[in-house]
């Protein structure tokens, strides 16, 4: 719990984070195998809660994930990644342009049981590489009070770009 950072004098938006790599994460994991996270608190960041780059076989479990800056849980170009039974809440309060689950490029991540809620954007943001056939599995989640405050717009509880062969089902929206 509790992790900083700061502002950069040209300000923090989506673009400068990822041009200049700024996140900020409370846990990273970059090119990791088999690693489980179950009963963690992540609380009280500036920047991201959980960060996965190039890692495969990622569990994150029963974990509450709650007042962070960017991102709750990310992943970029990771497999078989698993985030399941955890609770994702008060986020993107520094940029408000992030997700509370963001999964960037992993086709086979299974996303399962998560109560997502109080975002200022998306509850969960998909994107899969062009012409990649994945195996995603979004279900039973439960995603409700995204877009806080009205500020932004194109706000979604499960928003996905690029995707094929994923399945949606049995998740509570409101």
């Amino acid at each position: 719990m509790y992790s900083g950072g700061k502002i950069p004098e040209n300000g923090l938006s989506r673009q400068n984070i990822a041009d200049d790599n700024i996140h900020y994460p409370m846990i990273e994991l970059y090119q990791s195998h088999e690693i489980t996270f179950t009963n963690c608190v992540f609380a009280h960041t500036f920047g991201r809660a959980f960060s996965c780059c190039e890692s495969q076989n990622i569990i994150v479990n029963n974990t509450l994930v709650e007042d962070f800056g960017f991102d709750g849980i990310a992943l970029y170009q990771s497999y078989r990644t698993q985030i399941t039974n955890n609770i994702i809440r008060d986020g993107g309060i520094i940029v408000h342009h992030e997700s509370g689950i963001s999964n960037n490029a992993d086709p086979e991540a299974i996303i399962l049981n998560n109560e997502i809620t109080d975002m200022y954007w998306d509850g969960i943001n998909i994107y899969v590489e062009n012409n990649v056939n994945s195996k995603m599995v979004i279900k039973n989640n439960h995603v409700h009070h995204t877009g806080r405050n009205n500020l932004l717009d194109n706000v979604s509880a499960i928003y996905l770009t690029n995707a094929n062969n994923v399945s949606i089902h049995n998740n509570y929206i409101h």
